[in-house]
């Protein structure tokens, strides 16, 4: 890490290691005889506002996962996910109705989600230490961690009374076909909360933020490469999606 942006990178690192230990991610272990130990990667981004600006610098641990064996050290993988279409339907047909849309983004979500398959890894530079890790916790790039993630956070949306909505994947609703009702559009670790009553929002945020670190981005103006605009009275957006 060199370069005007060295400060950035270096707090950026830090936030991970510290996301990995509070989520006590890894312990170490013996290797099994027979067993390779998967290799990580230190993954390097930055995202950007609207106006080409850097908002944030990001470091993420990942595992290559294409290192994987199935049936060693992960089955099933699939998980849905929404598309863009989806989005843009829902949010143009709801805000038509007089909803508001925010958004919400869970930081570092894999690691929320315990790993039941025996992985080994071990850790890239910067971070090695010579030693071997068992994995107690999902990481970025195994092929399980999507799957175990849209589990867990399935699982705490029904706890909080969100139900899937039948015709559309990723897509929660809440007090459906009441003045309250609440619907939650999710792809991967990014969140939209569309509601007409802003009390419902906020507690739908509360909740979340009970169980995992969210960052809440307030009204949408970017998902999927959907761009929107509030204009007026707050009940009328400019939507494009250049993606679809």
């Amino acid at each position: 890490m060199a370069g005007l942006d060295r400060h950035h990178w270096e707090e950026a690192l830090y936030r991970e290691l510290q996301y990995l230990a509070e989520n006590r991610t890894r312990e170490i272990a013996a290797l099994p005889r027979g067993r390779v130990p998967l290799t990580c990667k230190l993954v390097f981004k930055k995202t950007y506002n609207t106006d080409g600006t850097v908002a944030s610098y990001k470091i993420r641990l990942e595992c290559h996962g294409y290192k994987q064996r199935f049936g060693v050290d992960y089955d099933d993988t699939y998980a849905p996910v929404s598309y863009s279409e989806t989005v843009l339907t829902i949010i143009a047909s709801l805000v038509a109705d007089g909803a508001h849309v925010h958004r919400a983004d869970i930081a570092t979500a894999f690691l929320y989600s315990n790993i039941d398959e025996e992985v080994y890894i071990t850790l890239p530079h910067p971070l090695d230490d010579d030693q071997c890790y068992r994995l107690r916790k999902c990481l970025y790039g195994l092929r399980q961690s999507p799957r175990i993630w849209f589990e867990l956070l399935t699982g705490t949306l029904q706890e909080y009374g969100f139900e899937k909505f039948d015709s559309a994947h990723c897509v929660y609703v809440k007090n459906k076909g009441t003045a309250f009702a609440t619907t939650i559009i999710v792809y991967v670790d990014d969140l939209i909360i569309i509601s007409k009553d802003f009390n419902e929002i906020s507690t739908a945020k509360r909740s979340l933020q009970a169980k995992f670190k969210v960052k809440h981005l307030g009204e949408i103006l970017h998902f999927l490469g959907i761009q929107s605009e509030r204009i007026g009275n707050g009940c009328e957006l400019f939507l494009s999606d250049e993606a679809i």
